[in-house]
This record gives structure tokens, C-alpha cells and sequence, in this order.
């Protein structure tokens, strides 16, 4: 009587968690290959935010301000425990530690470590510090579980169903300017205002919290739909995922943000480029984008027309020139800390003395709206140059997929790692939220750990082609 009283104070949000977790469990007992659900689940749960924190540091402004247990660090320890077991039984299996990628990404890691000789408060910086390690981990669960052509139809089928359902929410949002309910999943209960000249409009911004996060998740995943409708995948796959990247883009262009809108443009032309040199411009693909991109302007039509024109043309109130003014204040930590940098995660902690200017304009510290200069203040140029080696390498791993893979699922893969992490650099040129959100956080290290696993795969298999040949 006792448990059955105290399973009844528990909250409702907390039971009806219980109970789909002990379903899921069961489901995953009755699927065929477990592996695959988990990693289609992990990348379709990315953008939500399911999870309990415990640690909270409240007020601080900055990268990540809590620590806690999310849906995302339940599915990597599924997946580590099956890989780990499969380990045990094939003894022909091995451990592979992915060194092109996981050497450069240690190095950050051990970078971000060494600027703590300077931080001021450690308890911020232990926060994104675990966080770091926990998505370090994801990042080789991911890549360890990789392995063939279905493996990345699962995954890429998981990442289309999240921008499908982030599209159909930040379309909501954007139409009616209010939230659609889904706190439960990281949905803010407000959305943002923008005043496009004399009239106010709502920001969408999915379930990822902020507009310009929420475009940020949409201008990566979006090229993984563009790359599919250049492949040779049936007219039913190919008409649906048209309806999902009009979603996508409609979600897009209500967030109203244009870094989001210029990385979007610029992937999507890379994107085109690389259809046309593997010779997949045909005539079905040509009508489909075509179609897609009349679908979207006719929405825009008639539930938007003039916000795009409005955004670019109206004041921002100071928000382009804002950016640079942030950007000279670090700058100048970045003189006086040139190594180690003030401390991961501290750079809100000294921001007030470098810029006293814009903390007064915001009565808070404020970031500067640039993930590479946010780098080098905090973890000093050894930080950046290892972040840097870091990117250099997944891009470089997703175009080796792009020039070698034996199939088109390979080449989707390939182009649509290559072309997220373009939007990512762009965007974060203007925007810290990379590494500030832990949704986006979390895609960042997927997709890495999906190129590392499939670059070493997709060689084996050249390899094994090329030999009996």
C-alpha cells in the first residue's frame, strides 16, 4: 500500500514517462535489431528536451547551466551496453577509437581543461565540462554503432521525422503566435516578439527554446532532405521527403533569423553542386525542387508575404552593430588571456570589465554572438586551434564519403554531415548557440560521430572492392 500511495504523488508527466519507458523497453524485446530503433530514437529525440536537472546554476548566463538526465544519456547507455556485449560474444570484433576525429576531439577536451587555471567559479565550468565528456561519449557510442548502409537509413529516417515535426511545430507557432503546449518536451511557454516596422510578429522557434537555435537545428538537418531528393530513392520516399523539407523551410523562415536563412541558401547551393557532379540532376529531381520551392512561396503567400522583405528591410534595433561591439570586448580577453583563455564557461564571469558598455546597455553579461572568438576568450588559442582541427577533420571525413561512397545512401550521408557542419560554421559566426544549447550541442557531436563510424566503414568496404577486383 505504501509504494501504491507513493507511485500516486509522483507527478503525472513522471508516470506517463514511466510508463512509455517500460513500453519502450518491451518493444525494443520484440524488434529485431535493437540497435537500429536506439539509433533511430536517439537522433529523432535530439531537438527535445526530455530529462530531469539536478544541478542547476541559476542566473548564470552563458553555455550550459545545468547538469542532469536526459532521454539522449539513457539510448547512448543502451547502445554502449549492446556494443560492449557484442564486443564480448564476437571475439573477431575490435575497438575501434576513430582516431582521425577522436584525437582532435580529446584535445579540446584536454584545451577546455587547462583554461580552469583561470576560471573564476569551477562550478560553471565542471557543468559544461560533463556535458563535453558525456557528448564525447555519444559522439563514439554513435560512431562505434555505424556500420552499414541500414544503419544510415535509420538514422537519416530519424532526422527527417525530427525536422518534420520541428517544421509542423515552428509552423504553428509562426501562423497562430502562440506556443503549441509541448513544455513537457522543451517548448517555451512564450514564444519571441520581433517588431517588423510598425507591427509586432512571433518568433518560431520549435521545441528548441530560442529562434535562433531553433534555425540553427533546421539549417543543419534540412540538407540531409536536399541530398535525398538527389539520390536515386523511389518517387513515394522522394515526394515525401519534399513535404517534410517544405516543413522545414516554412518552420525556417517564421524563426526570422538571417543567419539561419543565409546558411540555409548557402547549403543548399553547395548541395546542388554536389547532385549536379555526381550527375543526380534529373528531370523527376528538377520538378520535385521545383515543386517543393512553388509549395513554399505559395505558403509564404498567403500566410506571410512580405515577412521576409519586412525582416531584411526593417531596424533591428542594434543587433548587427551590437555584435561587433561584443565581438571587440572579446577580443580583448583574447589579448590578455592569449593561451588558456579565462575559463570555460567563465566568460560571462569577466565580460562586465572588458565591456562595461554593453553590460550596462543589457543590465547582464552578454555573450559575444560568435562561437570562434567565445573559444578562444575562454580556452585561450590552444582551445581554438583544437576546436578548429576538430571541424577540419569531421569535414574532411564527411567529403571522403562524399568522393568514395559505392552508393547513394553513403552520399546522402556524406553530404548531408558535410553541408551541417558549413551551416554550423556560418551561423555560429554570428551566434554562440552551438555550443550554448544542449539540443544543439547534442546534433553536433551525432553527426561527427556518424561521420567518423561511416568514413572508417565505407574505406573498409573501397578497400575490400578495390582488392578483388
Amino acid at each position: 500500500m505504501s509504494g501504491a500511495s507513493l507511485a500516486l504523488d509522483v507527478a503525472l508527466k513522471w508516470k506517463a514517462a514511466l510508463i512509455i519507458t517500460m513500453g519502450f523497453a518491451a518493444f525494443l524485446l520484440m524488434v529485431r535489431n535493437t540497435k537500429r530503433v536506439l539509433l533511430f530514437t536517439l537522433v529523432f529525440t535530439s531537438p527535445f528536451y526530455i530529462g530531469k536537472d539536478f544541478i542547476v546554476r541559476t542566473g548564470h548566463i552563458g553555455e550550459l547551466n545545468a547538469v542532469g538526465l536526459y532521454l539522449t544519456d539513457g539510448l547512448v547507455v543502451a547502445l554502449l551496453m549492446l556494443h560492449l556485449g557484442r564486443l564480448a560474444i564476437d571475439r573477431q570484433a575490435k575497438i575501434r577509437f576513430f582516431p582521425s576525429t577522436t584525437v582532435p576531439a580529446l584535445a579540446w577536451l584536454i584545451a577546455s581543461a587547462f583554461s580552469l587555471v583561470n576560471a573564476r567559479e569551477m562550478d560553471v565550468a565542471a557543468i559544461q565540462m560533463i556535458a563535453m565528456g558525456k557528448l564525447i561519449l555519444l559522439y563514439f557510442v554513435v560512431a562505434s554503432n555505424v556500420e552499414d548502409e541500414k544503419d544510415v537509413k535509420w538514422l537519416i529516417s530519424g532526422l527527417l521525422l525530427g525536422l518534420l515535426c520541428q517544421g509542423l511545430v515552428g509552423l504553428y507557432q509562426g501562423i497562430t503566435g502562440h506556443p503549441l503546449g509541448l513544455s513537457f518536451l522543451g517548448e517555451s511557454s512564450s514564444l519571441v516578439r520581433q517588431k517588423l516596422g510598425p507591427r509586432p510578429v512571433h518568433r518560431a522557434q520549435g521545441t528548441i527554446g530560442f529562434p535562433n537555435s531553433y534555425a540553427i537545428y533546421l539549417s543543419a538537418t534540412i540538407p540531409f532532405a536536399l541530398a535525398l531528393l538527389f539520390s536515386r530513392a523511389r518517387r513515394l520516399y522522394k515526394t515525401m521527403t519534399g513535404i517534410v523539407l517544405c516543413a522545414g523551410a516554412l518552420g525556417l523562415v517564421f524563426s526570422l533569423s538571417r543567419g539561419g536563412w543565409i546558411s540555409s541558401v548557402m547549403v543548399s547551393l553547395v548541395v546542388l553542386v554536389l547532385g549536379v557532379r555526381r550527375r543526380r540532376l534529373e528531370v523527376r529531381t528538377t520538378l520535385l525542387v521545383a515543386g517543393a520551392t512553388l509549395l513554399i512561396l505559395l505558403a509564404l503567400t498567403l500566410v506571410g508575404s512580405d515577412l521576409i522583405l519586412s525582416r531584411l528591410t526593417s531596424s533591428d534595433y542594434g543587433s548587427a552593430r551590437s555584435r561587433i561591439v561584443l565581438a571587440r570586448g572579446a577580443l580583448a580577453i583574447v589579448q590578455d588571456y592569449p593561451l588558456s583563455g579565462v575559463g570555460l564557461n567563465n566568460y560571462a564571469l569577466f565580460m562586465p570589465h572588458y565591456d562595461w558598455a554593453s553590460f550596462q546597455a543589457w543590465n547582464e553579461p552578454a555573450i559575444v554572438h560568435n562561437l570562434f572568438l567565445l573559444i578562444a576568450a575562454e580556452t585561450g588559442f590552444i582551445g581554438l586551434v583544437a576546436f578548429l582541427w576538430f571541424l577540419a577533420s569531421v569535414l574532411i571525413q564527411a567529403w571522403r564519403l562524399i568522393s568514395r561512397a559505392p552508393n547513394d545512401t553513403l552520399w546522402m550521408a556524406g553530404v548531408g554531415i558535410f553541408c551541417a557542419y558549413i551551416s554550423l560554421s556560418v551561423h555560429s559566426m554570428v551566434d554562440y548557440a552551438l555550443i550554448g544549447d544542449i539540443r544543439l550541442f547534442t546534433q553536433f557531436w551525432l553527426l561527427a560521430g556518424m561521420a567518423a563510424g561511416l568514413t572508417l566503414n565505407s574505406g573498409v568496404c573501397l578497400c575490400r572492392r578495390s582488392h578483388m577486383s
